[in-house]
């Protein structure tokens, strides 16, 4: 299809596509309509195949030339896009106008506004000045995690005397309000540490052993679950059994099960020393980055298109309601953390959405700017890394991810950390504070 275009910027990162399709292309596609009609519909005193062009015509030429416009302006963008310079970003909906005017007799003329990615500008970081933190690794913080994989090998035995935090107790209870009778169960699982359950009665166990009856009444405040808030409810329990957790100790047999590499206390002790201070280096990497983009940022000059705030808001409240499972007091409550609800996600979030774009366009664009070349070597050294994670190879990861359209996300990954990198080597470090290991993060808190 012979189609001439032309493209004009407008405000808001928006491009002004016009679009002329000759009238010798129309033609060709009424012509071709035309003979479909006549292939597929009878028309009484006509057979099939036979019907002259001019009855057709008198029945649906409205109908066609009113149908075409959309064919043409779909086959007329499919020949042009690849040429736009600024092509419409995909989560954007184009405002088309002009699709009315089509005529048999003359060319078609349509256009297109549409958000385009934004032309940016920020300050160079290269040679920026900034203070560069050191994590120091205790034995304390190996014997810490030493201790987590220990407890997720934890069973639960039997106990006989009182009940104690961090004890498991099967119950049977039942829960009354204003003397009526609202939930009942036999033999329900209470973890007096975590407090799983609904009403939280663990800590009204803690003293008891097995056989015990308790009736007691417990009133939740207003921080509780909307439909616990502010009420007071009586509950009857009785104790069936009491487990205790048991926790192995450390030995050279278990350090296998904790890394299949490890043999000895000894080396696996020197593996977490070594993996705690590559993840201490990689946290005080990512900060000095972090300081970088953000001061990158504020010498940001661009404007964003509504539709990516729009698209990034969305997104945002989906994650959120994913992590919540749906659960809209949760929901609620993660949204409270920026001062926000439901109600008043979108304006509350903008600005919060506006400055995450920004920082996203900037490591794009510098991303952009390195020329990268990522091979399949590179991407399948990168997939071995968390391969295990999965059970399988870095080549089954690879095909799959290949399979749902997503190798290019896993690019994104690679190139985003080597690109991180080449900030870090671009600054110029000077001393900052000391953080213990088992302070990283707290700051952020």
């Amino acid at each position: 299809m012979e189609v001439d275009f032309k493209t004009e910027k407008k405000d808001n990162s928006q491009i002004l596509l016009t679009v002329t399709i000759p009238n010798i292309e129309i033609k060709k596609e009424y012509e071709s309509r035309l003979k479909e009609i006549q292939k597929e519909v009878l028309f009484n005193g006509f057979r099939k195949g036979k019907t002259p062009f001019s009855v057709i015509e008198a029945r649906f030429k409205k109908a066609i030339v009113s149908e075409m416009a959309g064919k043409l302006v779909d086959d007329s963008f499919k020949e042009i896009v690849d040429k736009l310079e600024k092509k419409p970003l995909l989560f954007d909906s184009p405002v088309l106008d002009g699709l009315d005017k089509l005529s048999l007799d003359s060319d078609f003329t349509y256009t297109m506004l549409y958000d385009a990615y934004p032309d940016i500008k920020y300050k160079d970081f290269r040679g920026m000045e900034v203070e560069k933190d050191e994590v120091t690794v205790s034995d304390a913080d190996i014997d810490d995690q030493i201790n987590l994989y220990l407890k997720e090998s934890a069973t639960f035995e039997p106990k006989e005397g009182k009940i104690e935090k961090k004890d498991i107790v099967y119950v049977n209870y039942k829960v009354m309000e204003n003397g009526n009778l609202i939930y009942s169960n036999e033999n329900e699982c209470i973890n007096t540490e975590l407090d799983f359950d609904t009403y939280k009665i663990g800590g009204e166990l803690i003293g008891l052993k097995k056989g015990d009856n308790k009736k007691f009444t417990k009133k939740y405040g207003e921080d509780a679950l909307e439909s616990l808030a502010n009420k007071s409810f009586d509950f009857d329990v009785t104790i069936n059994e009491v487990k205790k957790e048991v926790i192995p100790k450390l030995t050279d047999e278990i350090c296998p099960e904790i890394d299949p590499e490890c043999k000895t206390i000894a080396e696996l002790k020197d593996k977490m020393i070594n993996e705690h201070k590559k993840s201490g280096e990689d946290y005080v990497k990512n900060k000095v980055v972090e300081k970088v983009m953000d001061s990158l940022v504020e010498t940001f000059e661009g404007e964003i298109p509504e539709s990516m705030i729009t698209e990034h808001l969305r997104s945002s409240l989906e994650q959120i309601s994913n992590l919540a499972k749906g659960n809209k007091e949760e929901i609620e409550a993660i949204l409270a953390k920026d001062g926000a609800n439901l109600e008043n996600y979108s304006e509350k979030m903008r600005e919060k959405a506006a400055l995450a774009i920004k920082k996203a366009l900037i490591m794009q664009d510098i991303v952009k700017n390195q020329n990268y070349d990522t091979k399949t070597e590179e991407i399948l050294a990168h997939l071995e890394k968390i391969s295990g994670a999965y059970k399988v190879s870095a080549e089954q990861l690879y095909n799959f991810y290949e399979s749902q359209g997503r190798i290019s996300s896993v690019i994104d990954e690679i190139e985003n950390k080597k690109t991180i990198d080449v900030i870090y080597n671009s600054l110029k470090l000077k001393k900052g504070k000391t953080i213990k290991f088992s302070d990283i993060g707290k700051e952020e808190k």
